[in-house]
């Protein structure tokens, strides 16, 4: 090979390295873990031993789900067994040293009733307070690397502006049933109160040098309640 092609072949080699190297350094892949997977029949249980190996592929593991304490506005563990699950998990980081390991505080809503606490814990700054110094303790006492909050807002629709007639209309379908609205009549206030729940959030995780993440849910219409 002649000098040029030679000098040549190596700066595509460096190149392609280079790159490479970037690219590993830019990519995030996010995994999640359910817990609940853990408490599953023995037909479906799913171990941490049987998905350890797939660790290796992430950057970041989100782990859900905590859960909210309606009598004291508390993030919790769903149990109390929880807390030695948590343990487990972030020992992965002894392995994985790389890996960042997030808790996820919310999600599994099913049903408009669950649903409400999470509208009424951002009504309240009082509830905003507590709720934000016991997420912060549970990731200090468990070594999360950050938090990740999977809040579960309604399926929904924008608000619509209906003249006299369409709102008198309106009122007689909801009057009869018949009216199938999702929308939330304080969209506003609660887009308001979630931005100043995650600013509380992130003012109190700084010191920790914390992540701090949202699991957004693709059937819900994102700019009612999330303000980028």
């Amino acid at each position: 090979m002649i000098p040029a092609m030679k000098s040549f072949a190596r700066f595509l080699l460096l190149t392609a390295c280079c790159w490479s190297a970037a690219l590993a350094a830019t990519t995030k892949v996010v995994c999640y873990f359910n817990t609940s997977a853990l408490r599953r029949p023995e037909s479906s249980r799913m171990l941490l031993s049987q998905i350890e190996p797939s660790f290796s592929y992430c950057t970041h593991l989100v782990v859900g789900y905590a859960h909210i304490n309606t009598e004291t506005w508390k993030a919790v563990p769903p149990s109390e067994d929880e807390h030695t699950t948590y343990t487990n998990i972030v020992a992965l980081k002894r392995r994985f040293p790389a890996l960042k390991i997030l808790l996820s505080i919310g999600g599994g809503a099913a049903d408009t009733e669950a649903r409400e606490k999470f509208f009424e814990l951002l009504e309240s700054d009082e509830h905003r307070t507590t709720f934000v110094s016991s997420a912060k303790s549970l990731l200090k006492q468990h070594g999360f690397d950050g938090i990740d909050i999977a809040w579960e807002f309604p399926k929904n629709k924008a608000k619509k502006d209906r003249g006299a007639l369409g709102s008198f209309w309106h009122g007689v379908k909801k009057l009869v049933g018949a009216a199938h609205s999702h929308t939330d009549e304080k969209a506003d206030e609660h887009k308001s109160q979630f931005s100043a729940l995650i600013r509380e959030l992130r003012t109190s995780l700084r010191n920790e040098n914390a992540l701090l993440t949202l699991s957004v849910i693709p059937y819900i219409n994102q700019s009612l309640y999330y303000d980028p």
